[in-house]
């Protein structure tokens, strides 16, 4: 991806990280600069990212719009990683993340494509992992054999493969949400990938 931020872009700039996992986003805004505010579900992740940060929180997401009226409107920058295709229901995981973006604030959201995750490769192999195989062990032996060419991304395989939801969501669904809360029309990084 070419850079579409200056390097002075988030200093100074209020930034909440929502499903920061082990904090890779939050240590990289933090090294440029910003101030951030991280929070997620998990006591592991928060604990990585407690490391570096001292601003975290553990919030389910879908408790913003009605128990956490101080984060509404708080924050200039957003960030939402990979979290709002794998809850039970991406819209309105989609209004609990927006409804903290400052007017004139950005959002950066990450979602899969609707070609990858949707494909007969991703559901045969998800199928085959949660219904065939019962044991920690033979789950980790097929992870090794669909990652044998590709051993790099193997934590990318057992996301795709693990995630009780994984939704993917169309570039039409995005702008039609992105203009429900008054977001200018949307950046997409990679349009050009295919998946």
């Amino acid at each position: 991806l070419e850079p579409k931020f200056s390097i002075d872009h988030f200093k100074g700039k209020r930034c909440l990280d929502i499903g920061c996992g082990a904090g890779r986003w939050t240590k990289t805004l933090l090294s440029l600069g910003a101030d951030v505010k991280s929070v997620d579900m998990s006591e592991h992740g928060l604990a990585s990212t407690r490391r570096f940060n001292s601003d975290v929180e553990k919030l389910d997401l879908f408790d913003i719009i009605s128990k956490r009226p101080d984060l509404h409107k708080s924050f200039d920058f957003v960030l939402c990683w990979g979290v709002v295709m794998c809850t039970h229901d991406p819209q309105l995981a989609f209004e609990n993340v927006a409804c903290t973006v400052k007017q004139g604030g950005e959002l950066y959201l990450m979602v899969y494509a609707p070609t990858y995750h949707a494909s007969e490769f991703v559901t045969s192999a998800r199928r085959h992992y949660h219904r065939a195989l019962s044991t920690q062990e033979e789950r980790m032996a097929y992870l090794k054999e669909l990652t044998k060419d590709d051993r790099e991304n193997a934590i990318n395989y057992l996301d795709m493969l693990n995630t009780e939801y994984n939704w993917t969501i169309t570039e039409e669904t995005l702008r039609a949400w992105a203009a429900r809360f008054c977001f200018t029309e949307p950046l997409f990084l990679n349009e050009a990938e295919p998946h």
